[in-house]
């Protein structure tokens, strides 16, 4: 069975777009965004460490991948959308 490899930057926009999508929907800011970034992280980073080391079985691997990409990336659209919006448009906005 292939699972499909996860890339180091695919991992780094699911994570900045489902942290930017917490933030929104709970209203955080200072130091619990970071312990959301953080959090996050820690789970996104962690699953693909332990892909590549291979220490998680096939079949287990097959489906968190699946879950981490189908969760992440629908939660990252709608964050990217407003951390361009709301962060970083208005930061180059002269």
């Amino acid at each position: 069975m292939d699972i499909p490899e996860v890339h180091g930057f695919e991992l780094i926009t699911i994570v900045a777009g489902v942290v930017q999508f917490i933030k929104e929907q709970f209203g955080l800011e200072g130091k619990s965004a970071q312990q959301a970034a953080l959090g996050v992280g820690v789970v996104v980073f962690g699953y693909w460490s332990a892909m590549q080391a291979g220490v998680i079985p096939e079949g287990v691997g097959l489906w968190a991948n699946i879950v981490i990409r189908t969760v992440g990336y629908a939660l990252a659209a709608p964050g990217l959308f407003k951390l361009v919006k709301h962060e970083l448009l208005p930061a180059v906005a002269c």
